[in-house]
């Protein structure tokens, strides 16, 4: 897998209406969507040395959101940052929107992912995961600004009779949003680029959670929460390169 790509922009995706749904300007627009990438500007004052997040210890994935992802299955991490063109090509992979190609052992493993498939992730899970996009690059100017009660309400967690916000609901519809994108029920396995997203969407989920968590204490760690917030919007956005391949 490919090197760490600098940092950007902050990612700022717009929030559909509700609205009745043409079943494929709806599949259209959801598999063209990757944001931008993490603001670089955010608590850009003193932030902590690259790389200390993404290569904490991990264990056994026990502690993951699923524990079976690119890093469980092989014990590689995937680079923070997603980059498509530097990906090996010696592997089988196939997807709906990319190519069937031989592996280096001369196999030939082909996954079609159905078009009911496909729309039926997009409907069941694609709106939440893209109004979590919206809420993300919300959050990262709440952590900026110090601001504690928009922070903590775009990660509300719904324990008080009321659904949890987008950003809390996202990482399990994300992972079901991979699961039907990239999953074929003719394959006997889960293939690299699922895993890849799972890998994305654990360290993501491992962001939102502990920026959570941070919230409740009585002194708010904000260079901590905003290097953590950092990380959820790079896994975020590589998870959408998975998805969008």
């Amino acid at each position: 897998l490919g090197a760490i790509l600098p940092v950007g922009s902050a990612l700022r995706v717009a929030r559909p209406a509700p609205q009745a749904v043409d079943r494929r300007a709806f599949a259209a627009a959801l598999t063209t969507l990757i944001p931008g990438v993490a603001n670089a500007a955010l608590a850009r004052d003193a932030p902590p040395p690259p790389g200390i997040l993404e290569n904490r210890d991990r264990g056994l994935n026990e502690k993951a959101l699923i524990a079976n992802d690119f890093y469980f299955v092989t014990g590689r991490k995937p680079p923070r940052v997603l980059d498509v063109q530097n990906l090996p090509r010696d592997d089988p992979k196939w997807n709906a929107w990319g190519e069937c190609a031989s592996g280096s052992d001369g196999s030939n493993a082909c996954t079609y992912i159905p078009l009911k498939q496909r729309y039926d992730a997009y409907s069941k899970h694609g709106l939440t995961v893209r109004a979590a996009s919206e809420d993300l690059a919300d959050l990262g100017q709440a952590l900026r600004k110090k601001d504690l009660n928009t922070a903590s309400f775009l990660l509300d967690s719904g324990e008080k009779g009321k659904a949890p916000s987008s950003l809390r609901q996202a990482s399990r519809k994300a992972l079901l949003l991979a699961d039907g994108l990239l999953i074929s029920a003719n394959s006997g396995s889960l293939g690299r680029e699922v895993l890849v997203a799972r890998y994305y969407i654990n360290e993501f989920h491992y962001a939102t959670e502990r920026i959570a968590d941070m919230l409740s204490a009585d002194d708010v760690d904000w260079a901590a929460a905003a290097e953590l917030w950092r990380l959820g919007a790079d896994s975020y956005n590589s998870f959408f390169v998975c998805v969008n391949k």
